[in-house]
This record gives C-alpha cells, structure tokens and sequence, in this order.
C-alpha cells in the first residue's frame, strides 16, 4: 500500500468512528434501497455502509473512489461479515471495480459468492482499480477465465488482507489470479479452492508480497496446487502455512517459474502432486529460503524438515501447538508458520474486546475510548501496544499498522 492510501485509511478510519468524518455515509437501505443505488448516489470520498442482509446484486464501482463496507467497519462485530452477503445471482462478477484512478477504494466486511464471470474475478474483478480488499468472506465464485475469488489485474499496489477465501472455482487462479502491479497479500485464509489450468490457491503474475497467509487444501487440475509465481519480477513470502495443496500434473507446493523468490519463516509441508510429495519448485540461482520448515528438506540457513504439529487442520485451525518444532525455530526466533503458536497459550495484547483475536473491532475498540469516553481496557497493557507506558492515538496507529501493513505484533517491543 501507498503511503498516501495508508495515510488516508488511517485519517478516514479515525475521524469516522470519532463522528467528524468529513465524507457522506450513504447507509443502504435507511437512504437507498440497493448498494448499487448507494454507489450510483455518492461522490469520491463517500463510505456506502452496509446493513446486515442479503443483497442480490452484481456491484459495479462504475467512477467511484469510495468505501464500499459493512457495519463491521463502525462496531467491529465481526458477526457483520456472515450476516451481510451480496450474492451475484450466478450472473457475472458479484463486485467489479474496472479503470478507476483510486486513491480511497475499499470493499470491507462482506460474504461475497454465487458469482460467475465469464472472463475475470467471480467474486470481486479489479483492474486498474487499486483498491484495499479487507475482512471479507469470499466463496463458491467462479470464473471462466482467471481468479475464482478476486481477480487483481493491471493494478498499481492493491491491498489483499484477513479475507477468508473459499471454495472458488478459476481456470487460472481458483482463490486469487494477480497480474501486473505489486500486491500485499497478508493474513488471508485461502483453501479449497480449485483451479483447471494454474493454481488452486493463488496465480500471481506481479511483483508481491505474501504475509501471513494459510494457503491450503487447494486443488489444481493442471499445474499447481498451492501457488504459482510467473514473470520477472521478485517475490516475498514470509510467514505463510502452505499445506496440503494438490495438483494432478505438474508441482504441489510452490512453483516459481521466472523472478527471484525469496521466503523466510514458512511451512511448506503435506503439499503433493499425482500422490507424490512436492513442495518448493524454482530456478536454482533465484530461489532463496532461509528459516523454513520445508517437506523433505532444503539447503539453506536455519531451515528444518519436521512435521509443523497444528492445532486442528480438521477444522481449519493452522496454530502451531506449544509443542510444535516451528515454535520460535525461525529467524531470530520468531515461529515459522502463519499464525504462531496459539493452542495452550494466548497473549491478550492488543485484544482489547476480548474476541480471541487482534482485528479491526479492536481498532474500533481503542479510538472510542480515546475520544469517545468509551470503556476501558480491561488491563492497561493489553491497550498499551507500542509500550510507551500509556493508551492512546499512538496505539491506535500502530494497531491500524499491524493489521491493514503487516506492521509489528502489540507488543513486539515490550520484553
């Protein structure tokens, strides 16, 4: 993400949860009864805010610079994301957002399916569109062409992040298809989704960033199962579980056909092609990994071959448990893996509602205590993130840093 978009989310953010937003909100259906109405009535700038229910629409930004969300955005209920769908009749993209010079766009806080693109992006299609694509579910989309869930095409720097992304159906790119642009990829759970030609998991024909993220148990009936990165532009993979991914010909795991690839603190186990095990493919001279726990094993710093022991993959759970051999073994003994160690132990920093997790309601959470009277931290060093001894704007910032940038964990600098 740009730094003026950054600025800009966090700026928009903060002054709408504290009333002083300087946009319209266009809330559907109090003030139009479709979302497509809401988008057709505002003006660049506006937040088109969602109510719970279901909506049978194909969105389309059209000249839109707006935010496009739920009322997850203002409570931080994540029960808004389940609760509030745009299904897309099985006719066409459910939300597209095509030649737009965006420097404010956002869909946040949605389910998202039952969308059929006979070209790009079932579920949500953007080309040269930039926008941030946050907190949403996004499942059973299909497209003919490339990228089941989320088409990014001919994108400056879009922001891919927290979304659970399902079930989706892409010839190239069953989850996501990317192409053109460098795309931030953070902690996003992509699984069971199918591809006929590339990946099942992920396509990305750009220069990216992949953080954070669960890719696993995608199908591929062609070339790979987990991710493929084609052209000659670098690629980053840090801290991603890539698990059980599958393939009928080609590679399982990872394949990196041209770029320098270049991967720290991931698992990348369980991975098969024809029934066989594969994990990592690249070009020797460009492919770089250093403190992996890789399948079968790979020359390099600090990398292991040891089974990574989750939680529950049974059920989706890709912690590592307290026991696990990828707890604190990566680089300067940070644990290999998405999601760290979560089975017997939590750190309830930054988790100020008590949800289990750190994520945007806690966000919300912190900015209504600062400047609303809202309650409290029930401890004050859960609030007290980047451990200046106090709570307050400073850890509202670095929460927004740490969620929507990747930016340190709360509380990363206290010990």
């Amino acid at each position: 993400m740009s730094n003026r978009l950054f600025l800009a989310f966090c700026i928009t953010l903060l002054l709408f949860l504290n009333g002083f937003a300087i946009s319209t909100i266009i809330e559907i259906p109090a003030d139009q009864s479709t979302i497509q109405a809401g988008i057709n009535a505002s003006v660049n700038g506006d937040t088109v805010l969602v109510s719970p229910g279901t909506y049978y629409e194909n969105i389309d930004f059209t000249d839109k610079d707006i935010v496009l969300a739920s009322t997850y955005l203002t409570t931080g209920d994540t029960a808004a994301i389940t609760a509030t769908i745009i299904d897309g009749n099985g006719s066409g993209s459910v939300i597209s957002l095509t030649d737009l010079d965006a420097t404010f766009a956002a869909i946040i806080g949605f389910t998202i399916t039952n969308g059929h693109s006979t070209e790009h992006g079932g579920g949500i299609n953007c080309s040269q569109a930039n926008p941030i694509i946050s907190y949403n579910i996004i499942t059973e989309n299909m497209a003919e062409v490339g990228g089941g869930g989320i088409a990014s095409i001919s994108n400056i720097s879009p922001v891919i992040s927290h979304n659970t992304i399902t079930y989706n159906i892409g010839e190239v790119g069953g989850g996501l298809a990317i192409s053109g642009g460098e795309v931030l990829v953070s902690n996003n759970y992509i699984a069971y989704n199918q591809s006929g030609q590339t990946a099942g998991g992920i396509t990305c024909l750009a220069t990216g960033t992949f953080e954070y993220n669960v890719v696993a148990d995608n199908i591929s009936n062609g070339y790979v199962g987990g991710i493929y990165f084609d052209n000659e532009t670098p690629k980053t993979v840090n801290n991603c579980t890539i698990y059980r991914n599958r393939s009928s010909s080609g590679y399982g795991g990872i394949y990196c056909y041209l770029g320098d690839l270049f991967m720290t603190n991931t698992i990348v186990y369980g991975n098969t092609h024809l029934g066989m095990p594969d994990q990592v493919t690249g070009e020797p001279d460009g492919t770089y990994i250093t403190y992996c726990d890789i399948e079968d094993g790979w020359v390099g710093d600090g990398n292991i071959d040891a089974y990574p022991i989750f939680c529950d993959t049974i059920h989706g759970d890709y912690h590592l448990r307290d026991d696990s051999p990828c707890a604190g073994a990566g680089a300067g003994g940070a644990d290999i893996g998405a999601l760290g160690v979560a089975c017997e132990l939590y750190d309830p920093c930054g988790d100020l509602n008590l949800n289990g997790m750190v994520d945007i309601g806690d966000c919300v959470y912190i900015v209504r205590y600062i400047f609303q009277g809202g309650p409290p931290p029930y401890d004050t060093t859960v609030g007290d993130v980047n451990c200046d001894g106090t709570c307050n704007i400073g850890d509202a910032i670095y929460l927004i840093t740490y969620i929507f940038r990747s930016g340190p964990e709360p509380c990363a600098s206290c010990e």
